[in-house]
C-alpha cells in the first residue's frame, strides 16, 4: 500500500512538473508572439508613413504638372531690365555701350 502511494505521489509530482513546465514555455512563446505582433505593427505603420508621403508627393507633383504655363513671357526678367544691362556699362548709363566687348 505504501508503494502504490508513493507512486501515486510520484506520478503527481511529474504531472505537475510537466504542467509548470508547458505553462511557462506557453508564457513564453505568447511573449515571442506579442513582440513580433508588435514588430509587424511597427512595419505597418512605416509602411503607411511612406505610403502618405508618396501620395502627397505625387498631389504635390501633379499640380505642379496641371499648372498652366506662364501666359505671356513679354515680361522682362528682372535682372535683365537694370540699367546696366540696357546700357552694357554697369555703372547706369555713364560711358559707352561696347556690346560683346571682352
Amino acid at each position: 500500500m505504501e508503494r502504490e502511494a508513493e507512486r501515486i505521489a510520484q506520478e503527481e509530482y511529474e504531472m505537475e512538473q510537466y504542467y509548470q513546465a508547458e505553462a511557462l514555455r506557453h508564457t513564453e512563446e505568447l511573449r515571442i508572439h506579442q513582440e513580433e505582433i508588435r514588430k509587424h505593427q511597427e512595419r505597418v505603420r512605416a509602411h503607411e508613413r511612406r505610403m502618405r508621403d508618396h501620395e502627397a508627393s505625387s498631389e504635390a507633383f501633379a499640380k505642379v504638372i496641371a499648372m498652366p504655363a506662364k501666359a505671356s513671357r513679354d515680361k522682362a526678367i528682372p535682372f535683365m531690365s537694370s540699367p546696366a544691362k540696357r546700357t552694357g556699362t554697369g555703372l547706369k548709363g555713364t560711358g559707352p555701350s561696347i556690346p560683346n566687348a571682352p
